[in-house]
């Protein structure tokens, strides 16, 4: 069950008040919305062109990838693939997805994820971590513009929930890798509703268009200065 991620709000001034009002916070529990100090105003929300922590915070809600971050920092915990098998060789992984849908109701895909590396992957994009994919079978040499055939970069779905990838060289922390918000999917007819594969600063992200696979959604998002007196 999808939760509504109600607000989105970035404390941007907050003066100590004389008087007794109670801080939203610590209204959670009645008001139902979740506050997260998040530092600053996130500069977007597409995993595959955002560099900062304010924005990989709110995309941990917005967007799962194959697997998730351990609150403890040992080795990642399933995520979109419930499980996965890596060759004798370590340069090929296959990876296992559960069944799980976007906010629109459209089931999550190995599609999904090969669309989404391959726009992360993109010159045109300018992603700012594509080095992330790079131990990926020939995902240097596209992104370098040293080949244009996508097909030809080693990661592919074999049916609606597999996904194989292969290596150039092995790569035991390639599974670590894989929690970073770059390498999360992206839902394809939202992202060329609002623009091309490409388009930098697409509208999807914004709410009413944010499409994610997440435990939130993105109803709201504005910036609340809070001047108490």
């Amino acid at each position: 069950m999808k939760f509504k991620f109600f607000v989105l709000s970035i404390v941007f001034t907050l003066l100590y008040s004389c008087g007794e009002n109670t801080p939203p916070v610590d209204l959670s529990p009645e008001t139902k919305i979740l506050y997260l100090g998040n530092g600053t105003e996130p500069k977007d929300l597409d995993p595959h062109t955002v560099t900062g922590v304010p924005e990989s915070k709110i995309l941990m809600a917005l967007i799962e990838g194959l697997v998730i971050r351990h609150p403890e920092g040992l080795y990642p915990l399933p995520g979109m693939a419930k499980k996965w098998d890596v060759s004798s060789d370590g340069k090929e992984y296959i990876f296992y997805l559960r069944d799980a849908s976007w906010s629109n109701g459209d089931p999550v895909t190995a599609n999904d994820f090969v669309y989404a590396w391959n726009r992360m992957l993109m010159p045109s994009l300018g992603s700012q971590y594509p080095d992330m994919l790079y131990d990926v079978l020939n995902a240097e040499e596209f992104n370098k513009g040293k080949i244009t055939d996508f097909s030809l970069v080693g990661v592919k779905a074999l049916d609606e929930k597999t996904l194989k990838v292969n290596l150039k060289n092995p790569a035991p922390y390639f599974v670590e890798l894989l929690a970073h918000y770059t390498t999360r999917p992206v839902h394809q007819p939202t992202i060329e509703k609002f623009g091309e594969i490409d388009t930098l600063g697409n509208q999807w992200t914004r709410p009413g268009n944010f499409v994610g696979n997440g435990p939130f959604t993105l109803e709201e998002w504005k910036l609340n200065q809070v001047i108490k007196v």
